[in-house]
């Protein structure tokens, strides 16, 4: 309600305006329309994000402080992930333990390798499934739930159109 409610306030303000962009409202519309489907994905996202935070933590935390050591620091790492930032030096610390990779510029923050454990299989196995579930099939959700509010919105559009008939041209010569 209070995006659609948003959405009536910009299209009122630009009518006010005297423009008469009818694209543009309908993108408008048509993207306040789609909002409201978005929260339930990133609802999606959080749970998702949660569920791999806690198999992280409880997999990877002894071997892997500084990424997965608690569930706030596996929140993070889990972001940084997902924008397919750096996501290879983490994973390789995982997969090749601390001891080899990752942690020789970290002891001096405070991070030591206390408990190498490498996990070749499970390593790049928890990572390529994050990377597709978490950034590929949610930016696929996104553009979905965007394209079908748009189509709803131009939809909905035709049939105003159909209904409303058009309007009487005042000019030359009258019948009266």
């Amino acid at each position: 309600r209070v995006f659609g409610v948003t959405a009536r306030l910009v299209i009122l303000e630009h009518r006010r305006a005297g423009s008469n962009h009818s694209a543009m409202l309908l993108m408008v519309k048509g993207m306040a329309r789609g909002l409201y489907s978005s929260l339930y994905i990133l609802l999606l996202m959080a749970i998702v994000l949660y569920m791999f935070a806690i198999v992280g933590v409880s997999f990877f935390g002894p071997n892997d402080p500084k990424h997965f050591g608690n569930l706030a620091a596996a929140f993070l790492t889990l972001y940084q992930i997902t924008t397919m930032d750096d996501w290879a030096d983490i994973m390789y610390t995982t997969s090749l333990g601390c001891a080899t990779h990752g942690y020789d510029d970290w002891e001096a923050a405070g991070y030591r390798c206390d408990h190498p454990h490498p996990m070749p299989l499970l390593g790049p196995l928890y990572f390529i499934t994050f990377t597709v579930v978490a950034s590929l099939v949610s930016v696929s959700l996104f553009v979905g739930v965007s394209t079908v509010a748009m189509q709803a919105t131009l939809e909905e559009r035709r049939r105003y159109m159909r209904r409303v008939p058009p309007p009487r041209r005042h000019g030359g010569a009258s019948k009266y």
